[in-house]
């Protein structure tokens, strides 16, 4: 079976030609939000699913995200998951191309919208959008990687920072990542080439700090706080650390990278290696 996991953008929704107080209501609007707006969003749903069921309909030409997959050879087996915007127009996207997906290739589908993945609040974009996309990339590759599945990455739909960071995860975990170039209309396949990374940055500020700080570094903490932590300065730990931390105004973050790779191979490794002795009971879940 195939995992194909697809970045989705909104471009379905504009060529679907969705009445303008449709569009108001729902572009933009966080999908915490939809609630509010049950109306609108099912007249959207339905006017993009009719345009999608028009004669006249391409999923080459109409929609980014089925140019891509109907060039894979999909078959009734393969699960293709949807990562959505976290705005109301990219979700109702998201369930239509689910639907097309399903009407075309009788493929089963799902759709996740991604907390934070936005453009009105750069900050929140940096912060939370980007760092929840790639935990929820990372979190499918987990629940689905073994020898009976293919996993792939497809980046042609969505904002165009989600690419780079699909293709570093492909790198990562020695995934191949596929995308359509809208200009040539050529799918560009990159090969699994798994790439290595340093740990050795993570596993020393690991043994300064521990384990349960290090977690704390993933929600953020002061620059202060750190510094006592580790007792050194700012200035020493940017200097130690600019691989793997993030400086922000008010705190210091692992970069979402290194969060990966800590929890991956740094703490599974530690885990490993200390006795099942000197577990402390709340190590024990």
């Amino acid at each position: 079976m195939r995992i194909i996991l697809s970045t989705v953008g909104t471009s379905l929704f504009g060529k679907a030609k969705v009445d303008d107080s449709i569009v108001l209501a729902l572009r933009g609007v966080p999908v915490s939000q939809k609630h509010t707006v049950q109306d609108y969003y099912r007249a959207a749903f339905q006017s993009i699913l009719q345009y999608s069921e028009q004669d006249d309909f391409d999923l080459v030409r109409d929609c980014a995200e089925t140019n891509c997959l109907s060039r894979l050879n999909l078959l009734d087996i393969d699960h293709l998951i949807f990562i959505t915007t976290d705005t109301l127009d990219g979700l109702v996207t998201g369930e239509v191309v689910a639907e097309i997906c399903h009407r075309e290739w009788k493929c089963k589908t799902e759709v996740v919208p991604c907390p934070g993945l936005q453009v009105k609040d750069g900050a929140k974009l940096r912060l939370e959008g980007l760092a929840q996309f790639v935990r929820i990339v990372d979190g499918y590759i987990k629940k689905y990687q073994s020898e009976q599945n293919e996993i792939i990455l497809n980046a042609t739909g969505g904002y165009k920072a989600t690419l780079t960071y699909l293709t570093l995860i492909g790198q990562l975990e020695g995934l191949p990542v596929c995308y359509i170039n809208d200009y040539y209309n050529t799918l560009i396949y990159l090969p699994a080439a798994p790439l290595g990374y340093d740990t050795k940055p993570l596993e020393t500020l690991h043994k300064q700090i521990g384990e349960a700080r290090m977690l704390a570094l993933y929600e953020g903490v002061p620059h202060k706080e750190l510094g006592k932590w580790a007792d050194q300065t700012v200035t020493e730990l940017k200097r130690a650390y600019k691989q793997i931390l993030v400086w922000e105004k008010d705190k210091v973050y692992l970069s979402i990278f290194a969060q990966i790779v800590y929890d991956r191979d740094v703490r599974k490794q530690i885990s490993l290696d200390r006795p099942k002795s000197l577990l402390r009971i709340d190590d024990e879940i």
